[in-house]
């Protein structure tokens, strides 16, 4: 049997996403970085988030949404924002990490601690090396493994 390391990853990905609550990895990690800097300024969660200031907007924008984060005017800086969350964004990452420890302990239940290890090794070795390709270079393999993957999802 041949193993395709991308398409079990990313059949992993979708089990693990399943099994997750329904707001993104994304979001969640915002929401977790606000409760870690209540009154982050807006300019600087982009910069940590390594994201654009409009993408980070659109964001904050759904959150507020769905009542998770609200912004208040830094007095400071009248141009800028100050980021918080809510009690409903606290209640979201509390039940979200609650939600990755079961999980994580199911994992765990699966693998022994080597193949754990091994894992972890593989998944690092595998990220160092694409952090070393050029932009361009993992762009065209990006686009090139998204079509393959829907390809193979419509399967």
């Amino acid at each position: 049997m041949k193993y395709e390391l991308l398409e079990a990853q990313a059949k992993l990905s979708r089990a693990i996403r399943r099994q997750q609550s329904t707001h993104s990895h994304h979001g969640f990690k915002m929401i977790a970085l606000v409760i870690e800097n209540e009154g982050i300024k807006a300019s600087k969660l982009a910069e940590i988030l390594d994201i654009r200031p409009a993408s980070l907007t659109d964001a904050v924008d759904r959150m507020e949404k769905h009542g998770l984060l609200y912004r208040v005017p830094d007095e400071n800086d009248l141009r800028s924002n100050l980021i918080y969350t809510t009690d409903k964004g606290k209640e979201l990452v509390l039940n979200r990490k609650k939600d990755q420890a079961d999980l994580d302990e199911i994992i765990n239940s699966v693998l022994t601690p080597e193949e754990i290890e091994t894992y972890c090794k593989i998944s690092e070795k595998l990220v160092d090396h694409l952090k070393t390709l050029e932009p361009k270079e993992t762009e065209h393999k990006h686009r090139h493994m998204r079509r393959l993957h829907r390809e193979g999802s419509n399967e």
